[in-house]
């Protein structure tokens, strides 16, 4: 599961007509579901500048992981690419993405979004990575999942809101 927020939206489209910042969100939502669409992940929908999307993990965890992990890296990359060839913007774009692994439910009477424990946690993940001054943020469950090269000596311990339990 993986969430991807456009940090500072409001501030940037403050800067813009109305109709300008919807067009720059449109282009960039577009490219964000590409490259989820790219790495082989759904966008489950969209939610004002956040997206929320979904890997089917039930047959290999650790490669659905590798390729949320590699959406998140690729969409990172684009967002300082845009920066660096725009420099007109009045702020630079930055993204937040938070991926958890776990169990969901699909499909409810409101459509094939999923639901459950795992995805509640997703959301408040990608909100830390603010705190901590990070684009991407893993749960533990997640990057357990890795080679411990990517993560050894990266973890922290954190708390999220509607946690009990620091993460």
């Amino acid at each position: 599961l993986l969430f991807v927020d456009i940090r500072g939206f409001t501030a940037f489209a403050e800067h813009r007509s109305p109709e300008d910042a919807v067009a720059v969100l449109n282009r960039y939502l577009q490219l964000l579901a590409d490259v989820v669409s790219r790495f082989a992940g759904d966008v489950d929908k969209f939610m004002g500048d956040c997206v929320y999307a979904r890997w089917d993990a039930n047959t290999d965890p650790g490669g659905s992981l590798l390729q949320a992990l590699g959406a998140a890296c690729e969409l990172d990359r684009i967002t300082r690419h845009i920066n660096e060839t725009r420099p007109n913007l009045p702020q630079q774009l930055k993204i937040g993405v938070g991926i958890n692994i776990g169990n969901a439910a699909l499909g409810t009477e409101q459509g094939r979004t999923a639901i459950g424990d795992a995805v509640n946690l997703t959301f408040p993940l990608q909100e830390q990575t603010k705190a901590l001054g990070r684009a991407i943020l893993l749960n533990r469950d997640a990057y357990l999942n890795l080679p411990s090269e990517l993560w050894q000596g990266r973890e922290q311990t954190i708390s999220v809101a509607g946690k009990t339990q620091p993460l």
